[in-house]
């Protein structure tokens, strides 16, 4: 990740960053998927007792796909 420092922060993301966000939106694709046919709307680890929504899963996949086009940080 390049980062331009000046009162904003600009940064940019390279191909190999983008390329991971890229796989973990196709991941949490898959489980979205999953969870939707099978009529689920939690998931639970049973190592830490944390739920994560089927409504949570879908912003952080948002969030992540958002993230190679933000270009200013402040």
């Amino acid at each position: 990740m390049y980062i331009f420092t000046n009162a904003k922060v600009g940064m940019r993301t390279n191909e190999v960053e983008n390329f991971m966000f890229e796989e973990c939106d196709r991941y949490i694709g898959k489980i979205i998927d999953t969870m939707i046919e099978n009529d689920c709307n939690e998931m639970m680890s049973t190592e830490t007792g944390e739920v994560v929504t089927l409504n949570d899963l879908r912003r952080v996949r948002g969030i992540l796909t958002g993230l190679p086009i933000i270009d200013i940080m402040y």
